[in-house]
């Protein structure tokens, strides 16, 4: 369904990954403007196609002047004191070698996280892009989520570990009160996997199963799989809700929308 451009200007808000294409659009000072559009790639066609025919079929997703680009891939963290702009693709490029055609960016993270993550996205992509908008804003999915996980239960002097599931991977973070301790990307295809995942990292970062704390978020489904599994080992566990999360925002009645969409558009860690 096409988006009603006759309400007040709204941003666009443009989730990509390998897997899918989600368009959000929303006006920060008015929440009942929240509209949330999946588009059904075609998974035979390249990212930059299915972009174009998005744009094609629905002509008001172009209507917008600003998009935020919300890229959801592989990303690596890069200590602030040897970071140089200028060899963002070496280090990118140290962790994943395969980064022919791509741009790479780097967002900031939370105020005492003395690192920038970095992440890279087709360039083809992003031409078509900005040739569609006026402005065009790139940030990885997971800047926002470690942001908003920073905050969560930072008045805890015990260690955090949350896991956010999403399609067959779960992003894993540590935390101790603000500072990110680590994360990382795992695969997964079951909830038995990604608990496999925390209790490794748990026994490696020295997360205590009996007295520090683990929150899950994702689908549905996926985070409620995963924390009663979680359970059976850790005795502090807890399902992030959307709902409850965002004081019952409308854009958390749609469970299609991503949780990372969510962190993003709904708070200011960004």
């Amino acid at each position: 369904m096409p988006f009603d451009i006759t309400t007040p200007p709204r941003k666009l808000y443009v989730r990509l990954s390998d897997f899918d294409i989600a368009f959000a659009r929303y006006a920060s000072n008015a929440e009942n403007s929240f509209e949330f559009v999946p588009y059904q790639a075609q998974p035979e066609a390249s990212l930059t196609v299915n972009l174009r025919e998005a744009f094609r079929t629905d002509p008001s997703l172009r209507e917008a002047c600003e998009a935020e680009v919300l890229v959801s891939g592989p990303v690596t963290l890069v200590p602030l004191d040897v970071f140089q702009e200028e060899d963002c693709e070496t280090y990118f490029q140290y962790c994943f070698p395969d980064t022919k055609g791509k741009r790479i960016f780097y967002d900031s993270l939370p105020q005492g996280n003395d690192a920038l993550l970095l992440f890279g996205f087709s360039d083809q992509t992003c031409k078509i892009l900005e040739e569609t908008f006026e402005n065009v804003h790139y940030m990885s999915t997971q800047t926002s989520v470690i942001a908003h996980f920073a905050r969560k239960g930072e008045e805890k002097a015990t260690r955090r570990l949350f896991v956010y599931a999403h399609h067959d991977v779960a992003d894993l973070y540590v935390f101790t009160q603000r500072k990110l301790l680590l994360c990382n990307t795992y695969p997964v295809h079951a909830a038995t996997d990604a608990v496999y995942f925390c209790l490794t990292l748990a026994r490696n970062m020295q997360v205590d199963l009996k007295t520090d704390s683990f929150y899950v978020a994702g689908p549905a489904p996926q985070r409620t799989d995963i924390t009663a599994e979680l359970k059976k080992y850790a005795q502090n566990v807890f399902q992030l809700n959307p709902s409850v999360e965002f004081n019952r925002h409308t854009a958390t009645r749609n469970t299609e929308v991503p949780y990372d969409m969510l962190t993003y558009m709904l708070t200011d860690n960004h």
